[in-house]
């Protein structure tokens, strides 16, 4: 806990950016009183983490994706799961 106060505190300076991610973390910075002075915090976990070094994710790129390319992945997953 007193590593999270340390930089929950440094954070409220203005001396230090944080960023926490996943939910356990989370789940601690909140017991120990600190998540509210945290510069950001995302739930998400390894995907915020990823994204943060610059990683390529999945369910971006397909957003990314041409129209063309994104109609026809939705129009797959319609067939594949009966919506009509």
């Amino acid at each position: 806990m007193q590593a999270a106060e340390t930089a929950a505190e440094r954070s409220a300076t203005s001396r230090l950016v944080t960023v926490a991610s996943g939910g356990d973390t989370v789940a601690a910075l909140n017991h120990a009183g600190a998540a509210d002075r945290f510069t950001y915090i995302s739930i998400v976990g390894v995907a915020f983490l990823e994204w943060l070094e610059g990683k390529a994710l999945p369910g971006v790129e397909i957003l990314r994706a041409k129209p063309s390319a994104s109609s026809r992945v939705w129009e797959d997953t319609r067939v594949s799961s009966g919506v009509k």
